[in-house]
C-alpha cells in the first residue's frame, strides 16, 4: 500500500512523478487530498493495483491508460472535477464499485450508463 496523505497545503503531492508506474507490485494506492490535477499515464503500468482512492485530487478526467487496470476493485474519485469517462473505463473487469460524487458530470455517457447498469456506479 502507498499512501500520500497531505499534512498541510505546503506538503501535497502536485503530480506523481513518472516512476510511479515501476511499482508494479503495488496493490492499494490512497492519493486522496493531493490536488494532482492529471493522472500520469505511467498509472497503466500498475496492474496489480486493486484500490486507488483519488478523492479531491482536482482531477479533470482519467487517461486512457486506466484501462489497464485489470485488477482494480475499488476505484473513488469523489470530489473531483471529472465531466466524463474515458472508454477505457469498460476494461476495468474486475471493478465493483465507482464513486464518482460531487464530480460535473455534464453527460451521462454510453460507458457511465453501462456501470450504472452493473451496479458498480455507485454515485455520481
Amino acid at each position: 500500500m502507498l499512501f500520500f496523505k497531505p499534512a498541510d497545503s505546503v506538503h501535497q503531492l502536485r503530480e506523481l512523478p513518472p516512476g510511479i508506474g515501476n511499482l508494479t507490485n503495488l496493490t492499494s494506492l490512497l492519493l486522496a487530498g493531493n490536488p494532482l490535477g492529471e493522472l500520469p499515464s505511467e498509472i497503466g503500468k500498475l496492474t496489480d493495483l486493486t484500490y486507488l482512492q483519488l478523492t479531491g485530487c482536482s482531477l479533470t478526467s482519467l487517461p486512457s491508460e486506466i484501462g489497464n487496470l485489470t485488477n482494480l476493485i475499488d476505484l473513488l474519485m469523489d470530489n473531483n472535477q471529472v465531466t466524463t469517462l474515458p472508454p477505457e473505463i469498460l476494461d476495468l473487469t474486475s471493478l465493483k464499485r465507482l464513486s464518482l460524487s460531487r464530480n460535473p458530470i455534464i453527460v451521462m455517457t454510453p460507458e457511465m450508463r453501462i456501470l450504472l447498469d452493473r451496479g458498480i456506479l455507485s454515485s455520481i
